[in-house]
């Protein structure tokens, strides 16, 4: 049972092998089987099976199951309810917008101008969905409406109060502080949830709830392809398929012909031809090993013509993020772009659940792990350091705020390169990606769709074995699907 309930915390569906990596850490091969053994025999495992009634190699739980169909009873009574009679008034203010492309014009009528309490917003990587989002908002509150932004990520949130949401929370804060009687929801308000694919079934579950009781709309804006929930997830492509929704798929932010093609590939699940369109323009770089692959990357990185904060290295275990940031700030003081005094900050890392000691100088480039109330800094936020001394530092993010705090008091680390669910929703002119076996579907989409100028692609034949390999690897399902897809 115990086994059973880690499994599902963090997906619904699973197969044996996910059973077999899980009990890994049992060194008694002996105990390993039995507890397989069990595990497979237990009267809360679910089999399942695809629509044609064809046996997959998933499992899912009585209780996963059931907290799923409870969601879909939920989103059904709120999908239902009508609180807002003057939505056809939305339809002239539509019309009349100049600034929105004729796309993000359907999508805006999709999202406002519908009596469904429920409206879902598609938006592939790069086609204006914040943009969108920040029109709806206007349009609303015009009108009367009491909108509050939702998202699981405080950079997601802090992108809603860029697009001008004044109140805005993760989705987690909302719901602890609504149920603490800490903040007010005044019926027949409207959720706009921003990265909704990333949304927890727990979350949505009493999200809903809420919704329902409150009689609220809710607006779910999310890319399924991207990267998902850490906890189990899965619902936001049901609701699009129950629900319907409307696709932005006119991608903008690369400034290439392309780079848009290539960022289209990998958002419609063509990995071939996205490295294809890659390999043609120069962007793919082979090398034997991991090592001579970063060694390219940061002989590359150190030629771009734009400034360090334009540029960004993104890689999915943190393994290799460690290992490129010590990279680029060895040739940095090579360089003598890092001068001065070094100071060393200590802090706990959850993830190795072990202290961290790092050397920072001014000049250097961090990201922000936690999010910081007093500060205003966000988790996934970065910045460079300005003026560096022994108990305090001052950065500037990338934001324009100037912030001065005690290196021993924040959780940060260096930020010239960052792992992909730290990159997801970033718009970064000069891009690097670091793949070394880790990956799938998800990760290479956001990977390859976060440039705006230039991006490189660097991969080792030993992790690989060839191209072939390569788009076997970027083409990984990640099997995050909720259990009422079979």
């Amino acid at each position: 049972n115990g086994l059973l309930d880690h499994i599902t915390k963090y997906q619904a569906i699973f197969s044996k092998k996910d059973v077999q990596q899980a009990i890994q850490k049992v060194e008694d091969e002996t105990i390993q089987e039995q507890v397989i053994v069990q595990v497979m025999r237990s009267p809360r495992l679910v089999k399942l099976y695809h629509q044609d009634g064809k046996a997959t190699n998933y499992y899912t739980t009585t209780e996963v199951r059931a907290e799923e169909l409870r969601l879909l009873r939920v989103a059904d009574k709120v999908n239902q309810q009508a609180n807002y009679d003057n939505i056809y008034a939305f339809k002239s203010n539509i019309e009349n917008l100049t600034n929105v492309s004729e796309l993000q014009r359907e999508a805006l009528k999709t999202i406002l101008v519908t009596d469904k309490g429920i409206r879902i917003l598609r938006g592939r990587a790069g086609t204006g969905k914040s943009h969108v989002l920040g029109i709806a908002y206007q349009l609303a509150t015009s009108r009367r409406q009491n909108v509050i932004g939702l998202a699981p990520t405080h950079k997601a949130v802090t992108e809603l109060k860029d697009k001008g949401y004044e109140q805005c929370h993760t989705v987690k804060g909302f719901l602890f502080k609504l149920y603490n009687s800490r903040i007010n929801l005044p019926r027949n308000s409207l959720l706009v949830v921003d990265e909704a694919g990333m949304v927890g079934t727990s979350d949505y579950l009493e999200l809903f709830k809420v919704a329902r009781k409150y009689n609220c709309q809710i607006i779910l804006a999310g890319d399924e392809r991207q990267l998902t929930s850490i906890e189990r997830s899965g619902m936001f492509e049901v609701f699009t398929s129950k629900f319907g929704s409307y696709v932005l798929s006119d991608i903008r932010r690369q400034s290439q012909a392309w780079g848009r093609q290539m960022a289209m590939c990998f958002a419609e699940g063509d990995i071939v031809g996205g490295v294809q369109l890659l390999a043609r323009h120069q962007g793919l770089k082979f090398n034997g090993i991991l090592q001579q692959s970063i060694d390219r990357l940061v002989n590359d990185w150190s030629n771009s013509q734009f400034p360090v904060e334009e540029r960004l290295i993104i890689t999915v275990g943190n393994k290799e993020v460690a290992s490129l940031n010590l990279e680029i700030r060895k040739l940095l003081k090579e360089q003598k772009v890092l001068t001065g005094t070094e100071y060393r900050a200590t802090a706990f890392d959850v993830q190795l659940n072990k202290e961290i000691s790092e050397e920072y100088m001014k000049g250097d480039r961090i990201i922000f792990k936690t999010s910081n109330k007093e500060l205003q800094t966000k988790n996934g936020e970065f910045a460079s350091l300005i003026a560096v001394s022994q108990n305090k530092f001052i950065a500037k993010t990338d934001k324009g705020q100037t912030i001065i705090f005690n290196p021993q008091d924040i959780n940060f680390k260096h930020g010239y390169a960052s792992t992909v669910y730290k990159a997801q929703g970033a718009s970064i002119k000069d891009v690097y990606v670091l793949h070394n076996l880790a990956g799938n579907s998800r990760s290479s989409y956001v990977e390859m769709t976060r440039h705006v100028e230039k991006v490189g692609l660097y991969a080792n034949m030993d992790a690989t074995k060839g191209a072939v390999g390569l788009i076997s690897q970027l083409n990984r399902i990640n099997d995050k699907s909720a259990s009422i897809d079979f």
